[in-house]
């Protein structure tokens, strides 16, 4: 009888997470370029000669899966039940590379491992890409870049974008698209001559 009741008891964790519920399933969301009204060429160099989209990176804690969400409390925490369809730099790379393409400021973009040969490159930092949850009552996508536009291997001009959008009807996906594509384009504008 003892032994039974042993063996009972060392099955009830086993048999709990059996006939409990599944646990709810992650939605993923993506990033998504949503062209703006574009600017006009400004006729420099830039609108003659390719662009090399370089490195992408996204600082920590902002380049995990999960959606980070900052609290009222200065904490962040990440959403067990909202995460982002693919890494973070991946996502944000798409979304940059088409800013840079329908701004009007480049003769073209091409990617990292190219063969076109330009003196013109990009590099990218994504300081911040979260949920803000701070302000009672209002979810906003925040993003916050930085492009550092490079000619032979010299840095030329750095420009800074932040951008935040409300999230409607719980879409992040359009949130998250709005603000990246904005606050690039931001940054791209913020270029000098």
């Amino acid at each position: 009888m003892v032994k039974n009741m042993l063996m009972t008891l060392a099955l009830a964790p086993v048999l709990a997470g059996c006939l409990g519920s599944a646990p709810k399933p992650a939605v993923n969301w993506t990033m998504e370029f949503e062209a703006p009204a574009i600017a006009s060429p400004i006729g420099d160099e830039l609108a003659s000669v390719p662009v090399r989209l370089a490195q992408v990176n996204v600082r920590a804690p902002y380049n995990g899966a999960r959606l980070a969400v900052l609290r009222p409390n200065g904490s962040i925490a990440f959403d067990s039940y909202n995460q982002f369809a693919a890494p973070p730099p991946q996502l944000v790379r798409n979304v940059v590379e088409d800013a840079m393409k329908t701004s009007g400021r480049f003769a073209g973009v091409v990617g990292a491992s190219s063969s076109v040969s330009t003196p013109w490159a990009v590099e990218v930092e994504v300081t911040r890409l979260a949920l803000d949850c701070r302000r009672e009552g209002r979810l906003e996508a925040v993003t916050a870049v930085e492009l550092v536009l490079i000619r032979d291997h010299q840095t030329v001009s750095v420009g800074r974008g932040e951008q935040s959008v409300v999230v409607v009807d719980g879409n992040f996906t359009e949130a998250f698209s709005r603000a990246l594509g904005s606050a690039v384009n931001d940054a791209i504008r913020k270029f000098t001559k």
